[in-house]
């Protein structure tokens, strides 16, 4: 009998033994770690584009077998050619000079209101070494707009002349027309007052030209016109709100 009593406490023992102990407070059992992870591979960066060359060549055979460096660009546009020594050749496209073979010339393309075309051509013997854009070349922008003229002189003259004749009133209207659809110069300011007498028509004139005027920084001569003090001082405050 004592036999069986220590198999079955040697059983009982085994027992225990197999099963996981428990876990402690606070305690997390290590993760098993697997193999390292192999790092990825390296691709090399894709190389960049090439630019693109502003100016193209081509190479044709001369019937005579000259060499010869060209520019082909849009009639009159400016172009220059130039060597190792200095500009060559210089004026409007289409330009052609005569190069010695093996030598290298600088070609520019000059667009007005764009940037410079430029790039190199070797030339070869016997052959014509073109060049041109290689990109479109935008028209150039529109010319500023020009500001207000003055009225035509011929215009004015006869505008002084008919001022000459019939009622004050009259005239007057005459200056008004003619200060809806024009500009004046100080210079004209003055000949159409002279051509009144009375100091209160000559400050109507003022009144229908002060916002008229383009030569403002020349306006106080007008005040040479006006030779009673109270006239002077109201044609001063008119060319003030002018």
């Amino acid at each position: 009998m004592k036999w069986i009593a220590a198999v079955a406490l040697a059983a009982t023992a085994l027992t225990a033994w197999a099963q996981p102990a428990p876990e402690l407070p606070g305690f997390t059992r290590p993760r098993e770690l697997g193999p390292e992870p192999r790092p990825a591979p390296a691709y090399p960066a894709p190389a960049p584009a090439p630019a693109r060359a502003a100016l193209s060549i081509d190479y044709a055979q001369h019937p005579q077998g000259a060499t010869l460096v060209a520019v082909r660009a849009p009639d009159g546009t400016p172009c220059r050619i130039a060597d190792e020594r200095g500009l060559v050749a210089e004026g409007g496209a289409p330009l052609t000079v005569r190069a010695h073979p093996g030598a290298l010339y600088r070609v520019e393309i000059l667009p007005p209101g764009r940037p410079p075309l430029t790039g190199e051509v070797a030339a070869s013997a016997g052959q014509v070494a073109t060049t041109w854009a290689a990109v479109p070349l935008l028209p150039a922008p529109p010319p500023p707009v020009a500001g207000p003229a003055p009225m035509d002189p011929d215009a004015f003259d006869g505008l002084l002349q008919s001022l000459g004749r019939g009622p004050e009133v009259r005239q007057l209207e005459r200056v008004r027309a003619a200060a809806r659809r024009n500009y004046f110069l100080v210079n004209q300011v003055l000949d159409l007052l002279d051509a009144f007498t009375f100091g209160s028509s000559k400050l109507r004139v003022l009144e229908l030209t002060r916002d008229r005027i383009l030569d403002r920084e020349h306006e106080r001569r007008i005040l040479e016109r006006f030779s009673f003090p109270p006239e002077r001082e109201r044609a001063r405050q008119l060319l003030a709100r002018g």
